[in-house]
């Protein structure tokens, strides 16, 4: 019977009740004051926190309040992704020439031609045949390619609190911006007269290269290697003719659309061969030297190419010296220094460049009739 009794500050209680939970709270509550009274720092500074703490009255204690916030719990990764686009690919290609000098608003391209033809006579009297020169000249424009980029106080403010390279981004985005527009030109030169007094032409679409259309052709739906085999054989067989058995003894690039570079990567030469029609033909070929592909001319189509049957492909001199080929590119990037506005710098920049040209276009080849 005595388990049954708690005596709690000299009283006895039925251990358990309500009575008895209340004379220990009581004890309890009266014991911390004494703590409290003997600690007067203790006390002041729980004072201090309740007159500070503010909506007292909204402050929850549910069972699934939490401490931390779902942001609490995000990681952030230093590395940051860049969203990727088609990389430009002309100055693989097309070399630039730099060397043009700055200030010109045009250049031109002089070609000198030889005339007259010898004669046989069993005599020596009379007049004879003369040689002669001819010089022509063809004047092109250049044209500004321009962009520009800008940061305010607050953005640097801003950026400095991410710890952000806001300033070099912005610059790298605007070189990215030009750099493509000048591989736009380089592919399939200016679109119109809006973009200049006079166009520029582009690597796929000049008006003087031969435009070759294959015999056999729709490679993507050809099943017979052979035929294919015999296109590539033709290619070169009509570069010998125009050229006069005259082109660069480095060899030829042929620069195709990718599912047609595809074909003939992937395509066996034959049913007992192992090897893909790219690599039989580059053994034997007597030209090409190299088989690119180039995703740009995928879908590309008059006026961006020169094919009236697009997609085309390109056959060009790999020393691109001796075949002619050009780019004159006077300025390729700049910046002036930045200009402010009020709370903003403002930065411009700038390229200046011509078309690409062909001073023997006989050399090269336009391939029509790949699909």
């Amino acid at each position: 019977m005595e388990d049954n009794i708690v005596r709690i500050d000299g009283k006895d209680y039925v251990r358990g009740s309500v009575e008895a939970r209340s004379a220990q709270e009581r004890l309890d509550a009266l014991r911390n004051q004494a703590f409290l009274e003997a600690r007067p720092d203790l006390l002041e500074r729980n004072a201090a926190v309740i007159r500070t703490a503010p909506a007292l009255e909204i402050i929850r204690a549910d069972a699934n309040a939490t401490a931390l916030l779902a942001r609490d719990l995000v990681f952030v990764s230093a590395d940051i992704e860049r969203k990727v686009y088609e990389r430009t690919r002309m100055m693989e290609f097309v070399r630039p020439d730099t060397s043009y000098p700055r200030g010109a608003e045009s250049y031109v391209r002089r070609t000198l031609d030889m005339t007259g033809e010898a004669k046989v006579s069993a005599t020596l009297a009379g007049d004879h045949p003369r040689a002669d020169v001819q010089m022509t000249e063809d004047a092109l424009p250049f044209r500004n390619v321009t962009g520009a980029y800008a940061y305010t106080v607050d953005d640097l403010e801003r950026a400095a609190f991410a710890r952000a390279p806001l300033a070099a981004w912005k610059r790298e985005a605007c070189i990215d911006m030009i750099s493509r527009k000048i591989d736009k030109i380089g592919r399939s030169g200016t679109a119109s007269d809006a973009e200049g007094d006079a166009r520029l032409r582009g690597l796929f679409n000049n008006a003087n290269i031969t435009l070759h259309t294959l015999t056999n052709g729709e490679w993507n739906t050809e099943t017979d290697a052979d035929k294919i085999i015999a296109d590539l054989e033709e290619i070169e067989a009509t570069i010998l003719a125009a050229t006069k058995d005259t082109q660069p003894s480095s060899g030829y690039l042929l620069i195709l659309p990718t599912v047609y570079e595809g074909k003939l990567v992937t395509k066996r030469s034959g049913a007992n061969s192992d090897l893909s029609i790219a690599e039989y033909f580059l053994r034997k070929s007597r030209l090409i030297r190299r088989i690119v592909r180039y995703g740009a001319l995928d879908s590309a189509t008059t006026p961006d190419v020169a094919a009236s049957d697009a997609p085309q492909g390109i056959c060009i001199p790999m020393d691109q010296m001796a075949g002619g080929i050009y780019w004159p590119m006077p300025i390729s990037y700049e910046e002036q220094a930045p200009e402010v506005r009020n709370f903003e710098w403002l930065v411009n920049a700038r390229a200046r460049l011509g078309g690409v040209e062909f001073s023997k276009p006989f050399l090269s080849l336009y391939i029509q009739n790949l699909d």
